[in-house]
């Protein structure tokens, strides 16, 4: 799991980054940014997880621990991003975080996880709010996938 993230974290800051080449108003080393913050809550919430696991001396299903990863993770996300009170660069309603959080919602929805409708009506805010039509999301899950595999080999 832990590389996973690793190559996922990889793919959201490398996609957000290309992506932002093609938004208005988006600069790339910020949504680069933005796209590395998406799943900052993730590797936390797994460490926990994995705290209590051991503590516990139980055995969890991958797949239940993916769900609960994708429903802690973006509110340890926030409040790390708060507390780290980071400089505005990254403003939490501009274009670069709309790409950062849209592009982590198509990682999301990529791993098939419990939760996949919901990251899928995320897809669906952001892509409204950056009014991207379904041919650039189309696009953007393919860029995605290419920046995932390219990443996952490159730390193998």
């Amino acid at each position: 799991l832990w590389s996973s993230m690793f190559a996922a974290a990889i793919a959201n800051a490398i996609t957000a980054c290309r992506f932002a080449l093609d938004v208005k108003n988006a600069k790339v080393d910020t949504a680069l940014l933005a796209g590395l913050l998406a799943d900052l809550g993730r590797p936390i919430a797994l460490r926990i997880i994995a705290k209590l696991i051991l503590a516990k001396g139980t055995k969890v299903d991958e797949a239940v621990v993916l769900a609960a990863l994708d429903e802690v993770g973006p509110q340890i996300s926030g409040r790390m991003i708060e507390a780290m009170q980071l400089p505005t660069v990254v403003e939490l309603d501009s274009p670069c975080w709309h790409i950062g959080q849209l592009v982590a919602a198509i990682g999301a929805v990529q791993r098939r996880t419990l939760r996949i409708w919901a990251n899928a009506g995320t897809v669906r805010d952001y892509s409204e709010r950056l009014g991207l039509t379904p041919a650039a999301i189309k696009n953007l899950f393919n860029l995605r996938s290419t920046y995932q595999t390219s990443s996952q080999n490159m730390f193998r």
